[in-house]
């Protein structure tokens, strides 16, 4: 779920032992926030405002090298009107599986 090289990068950052626990720590935040957004968008059929929350989750999911759930979100934040309206639920719950898959391998890393 992450590109090991980029976040060997990142490991090679915290000098101090705080940095990785902050980014994590503002991963966790920025996705709770950004799935309430890309949630209400698709509630009210605000399309343009979902492609944003998919930005959004893709920068989230970029900061800490999680490199198929930035992936995935770049593709749903280009999705048409119509692919967002039919298969928004299904974009939505992927996107969720993906968090998920990366906060476990975020987890992992950081005990190792």
């Amino acid at each position: 779920m992450l590109d090991l090289k980029r976040f060997g990068d990142l490991e090679k950052l915290d000098t101090d032992g705080t940095f990785l626990k902050e980014l994590i720590e503002d991963y966790n935040s920025d996705c709770i926030r950004n799935f309430t957004h890309l949630k209400a968008c698709f509630s009210s059929h605000d399309l343009q405002g979902f492609r944003e929350a998919c930005h959004a989750l893709k920068s989230v999911a970029g900061s800490v090298a999680a490199a198929p759930f930035c992936e995935r979100s770049g593709k749903y934040m280009l999705a048409s009107d119509n692919e967002i309206l039919e298969h928004g639920q299904q974009m939505i719950e992927e996107l969720e599986q993906l968090n998920m898959l990366t906060s476990i391998a975020l987890n992992n890393k950081t005990k190792s």
